[in-house]
């Protein structure tokens, strides 16, 4: 099997072949080698801790780029379709009164960042070189800066959404007075099984530990938004109080809103990132990458 970009004369070799299904696992190292590996490189490093180099485009678009409209195009497409359909949804059913404050709420924002990584999905499918950008030789290739966008919103969408629905039927739900929906049902859970389908089934993407910073970063931005939105008042339109949520208070309990949206941001959020970075390690009951399509010289 040869890369487009490959030299002529040079032999380039695959450790994973897509149609066969079979990885090659003998070179991969554990967790802790991978660990140490993505402390060594850049945040968006193709380089593995086995010496191999990721292959961007069968990582991320999950077909032959020599195929333009490939079956997996129709399921992404599929799962775009449905999220956006639920966001009209939700927005149709919001109260005018409340439509304003729509996105203000974590879980409508992580459903938009969701989408939005859905979407360059389906584009990477369609452009399966728009990921990568390389020179003459397979060995100097690296991710295009549309392939780091979808990384990048990869890494925040998926431990985002795993914190929203941890967040809302642990903490949100209970303070509440209504019937399961299909709002609650899709928002807090089903969308992020959708996420990590796409990118441990559908593709294979190489999270990366350095990523943690994305998440992180958007749950203090989220935290400075909560302080505007308190001390602005601007409210929540006909629903009763003021609070975008029942258990972050600023004004009246502002130790135990900090305490709570210090431990979502510092805590739960790379927990689950750390978690998003063990499933795209994990090869059978090991986590060691060799599910990832890797090539060598």
């Amino acid at each position: 099997m040869t890369n487009d970009n490959q030299k002529q004369g040079e032999d380039v070799t695959f450790s994973n072949d897509p149609e066969s299904g079979n990885a090659d696992t003998s070179t991969t190292h554990g967790i802790y080698q991978c660990f140490q590996s993505d402390l060594r490189e850049s945040m968006f490093s193709l380089k593995e801790s086995n010496g191999q180099s990721i292959d961007v485009i069968k990582c991320f678009v999950a077909h032959d780029s020599s195929t333009r409209f490939p079956r997996i195009l129709f399921v992404r497409l599929a799962l775009l379709t449905w999220s956006v359909a639920s966001l009209i949804y939700f927005l149709i059913t919001t109260d005018n009164e409340n439509r304003y404050m729509f996105f203000g709420y974590l879980t409508n924002q992580g459903l938009i960042i969701s989408i939005l990584y859905q979407f360059t999905a389906c584009i990477v499918t369609i452009y399966p070189k728009s990921p990568v950008t390389a020179g003459g030789d397979c060995q100097d290739e690296e991710a295009s800066i549309f392939g780091k966008i979808m990384w990048c919103l990869y890494s925040v969408s998926v431990p985002l959404e795993l914190t929203v629905t941890l967040s809302f039927w642990f903490l949100v739900y209970p303070t509440i007075d209504s019937k399961i929906k299909y709002r609650m049902i899709f928002n807090h859970g089903v969308l992020a099984v959708l996420l990590l389908i796409d990118g441990n089934f559908i593709s294979r993407i190489p999270v990366r530990i350095k990523q943690i910073v994305f998440p992180i970063t958007y749950g203090i931005f989220y935290e400075v938004w909560t302080i505007i939105h308190a001390f602005t008042n601007l409210g929540n339109g006909n629903k009763e109080g003021e609070l975008l949520y029942d258990v972050i208070d600023w004004k009246r309990d502002p130790w135990k809103t900090a305490i709570y949206l210090v431990a979502i941001s510092l805590i739960v959020l790379p927990f689950f990132f750390f978690l998003v970075w063990l499933l795209s390690l994990m090869n059978g009951f090991r986590f060691n990458g060799g599910r990832r399509y890797t090539y060598s010289k």
